[in-house]
């Protein structure tokens, strides 16, 4: 695994040497870039080639995202991808760099905000993003539609034992700037004590320019379903996604494949005797993930594996639709499917135990 550089002067010299590769879009003044993914060929295999741009690079962490085919890579490895050249070759580029670094820099002025060009991030401001308590706008909270209430139902959200009873879902347009056209979307508002705290939409349609999932522009990573956690059970289940936390016991969304430092530390001030367990999709990129991310946090992290009986299913959703509502809100059946991170990679190593 290629090693990531830390400073926002290291950050800033790889998006230099990605910037001439990638036509895509960058949010001014955001810490990301929208792009035509290289790993899946976005722009020659999507149904939307002119426009389509899912994949994501955050300059700051150096990492890249693909909403389309969920591949995760380094800077570094964009842009091997991207440029054809290989690691060996980069490095004595990169080391040159580092040893002159402080005596010249590199000029962002055109792409970044000024606090950005200028190499200062405040780190306090990012801290408290996660704790502002974010107002729904008015203009998406549109009472649900037939159509929005007909899909929540069809995945059997108002069934799940974990949906607060104050929770509520409203129908919003997104006015697309990518195509000029306008897509339903369904409103999901996150709780903190009772309170809204964050939301994020769902589109409804599946062919789409853009990711399916959405959320406010700067409104930190926060946490979904910690009104619903028993104290009675010791586990918490983080999952990627607010469908699938809501079915399996404990389960929350962390919106994404990972957990950041601000998400560990809340759970665990809150829920101190909990512990706490990685329950990513069981798909490629979720179990490397979440193998991933338990190893770094600390080591009592456990992971959540259920691909075995899963019968295909691809989220613990559609494994509730297939007629499966109640088996992970069975403690044992929850307990009998968590792992260390060890003793999971030795199960899946085994094909004997496959």
């Amino acid at each position: 695994m290629v090693q990531q550089p830390k400073s926002a002067d290291q950050s800033l010299w790889i998006y230099s040497k990605i910037l001439p590769f990638i036509s895509g879009k960058n949010k001014k003044g955001t810490n990301e870039h929208l792009i035509q993914c290289p790993f899946c060929d976005e722009a020659h295999t999507s149904t939307h080639p002119w426009n389509a741009m899912r994949g994501c690079y955050f300059i700051y962490q150096q990492k890249y995202y693909c909403y389309r085919c969920n591949c995760t890579k380094s800077g570094l490895e964009l842009y091997e991808k991207l440029s054809g050249r290989e690691y060996r070759e980069l490095m004595p580029e990169y080391l040159s760099f580092i040893k002159r670094q402080g005596k010249s820099g590199i000029n962002f002025s055109n792409y970044l905000s000024p606090s950005s060009a200028g190499y200062s991030v405040d780190v306090e401001k990012e801290k408290r993003k996660e704790d502002i308590f974010l107002q729904i706008p008015d203009s998406m909270k549109n009472e649900l539609t037939e159509r929005g209430r007909q899909y929540l139902e069809n995945r059997k959200i108002f069934d799940s034992p974990n949906l607060p009873k104050y929770a509520k879902f409203y129908s919003a347009v997104y006015n697309s700037k990518f195509d000029g056209k306008k897509y339903e979307v369904v409103v999901i508002p996150w709780y903190l004590d009772g309170e809204v705290w964050s939301y994020q939409w769902r589109f409804l349609d599946s062919d789409i320019p853009f990711p399916k999932y959405g959320f406010p522009k700067d409104c930190g990573k926060k946490i979904y379903g910690i009104d619903s956690i028993s104290t009675t059970f010791p586990f918490i289940i983080c999952c990627e996604g607010v469908f699938d936390s809501l079915w399996v016991k404990n389960g929350i969304a962390v919106g994404g494949k990972s957990l950041t430092d601000y998400q560990r530390a809340m759970l665990k001030e809150r829920f101190p005797k909990h512990r706490i367990v990685y329950g990513f999709d069981n798909d490629k990129h979720g179990l490397k993930a979440m193998l991933k991310d338990s190893v770094l946090s600390d080591s009592s992290s456990l992971v959540f594996y259920w691909k075995d009986i899963s019968g295909g299913a691809k989220d613990l959703n559609d494994f509730a639709i297939a007629g499966n509502e109640q088996y992970f809100f069975n403690d044992e059946n929850v307990k009998s499917h968590i792992f260390s991170p060890l003793s999971l990679k030795l199960k899946l190593s085994n094909p004997f135990k496959m």
